[in-house]
């Protein structure tokens, strides 16, 4: 090959992976914000804070790939909260309008969350003695885990307030389907006493809401 030639190639290729580069879109964002875990048949979720990343990557003008990052703190009457860490991948799908400093998108995923309990003290029904009649009394509850996996999916909107600094908001629900773990168990407790037993089993985390406010950098 003659030496200009492969020069000029060498060039063309350094041109077209320099343009490429430039055109490939990238975003990060950090949020906190609030959610819920509801249960199988269990009482009314209560409110606990929530946080999580997320990174995408642009495949088509307004398709995005990535993956994120969550962890939460779903608190419980009469028991220890539940904490989640939780991560996978998700696509977002970018509306074409508005355009500008405004943005619009869907997204859905799918990721697994491990489920924690701490030990905690509580009140349970339980005897004082083996083969005396149960009665309310102060037990401690040991700790628990398991896990779950999770299918999240939601809407978010976003404005950019300075380039590449923009303003975020999700709206996500998360249902949880293969939940599994002692967590989600009989729960062995300890009398004052001295007495072990069970409580009965918890039902399974099935659903949890968020909402999240982020901030998010996009070149």
């Amino acid at each position: 090959m003659k030496p200009g030639l492969s020069a000029a190639l060498v060039v063309a290729a350094l041109t077209f992976a320099g343009a490429a580069s430039a055109q490939l879109k990238w975003e990060a964002a950090g949020s906190v914000g609030a959610g819920a875990r509801f249960k199988t048949g269990g009482p009314g979720a209560e409110l606990g804070p929530a946080f999580g990343l997320d990174a995408h990557v642009a495949l088509l003008p307004l398709v995005r790939v990535g993956g994120y990052l969550a962890h939460d703190i779903a608190p419980e009457d009469g028991a220890a909260a539940r904490r989640a860490f939780g991560g996978g991948a998700r696509v977002k799908l970018m509306s074409p309008w508005p355009r500008g400093d405004f943005q619009g998108w869907i997204f859905a995923g799918f990721g697994y969350s491990g489920i924690t309990r701490a030990g905690y003290r509580g009140v349970a029904t339980a005897s004082r003695t083996p083969g005396e009649a149960p009665v309310p009394q102060v037990v401690d509850v040991a700790s628990a885990g398991g896990g779950l996996f999770e299918v999240p999916f939601g809407v978010g909107a976003a404005y950019r307030v300075a380039r590449p600094w923009k303003i975020q908001l999700e709206l996500s629900g998360r249902p949880g389907v293969g939940a599994f773990g002692s967590v989600y168990g009989d729960r062995a407790y300890t009398t004052l006493g001295g007495v072990q037993g069970f409580l009965p089993a918890s039902n399974r985390d099935a659903f949890g809401f968020f909402a999240v406010l982020g901030l998010g950098y996009e070149p």
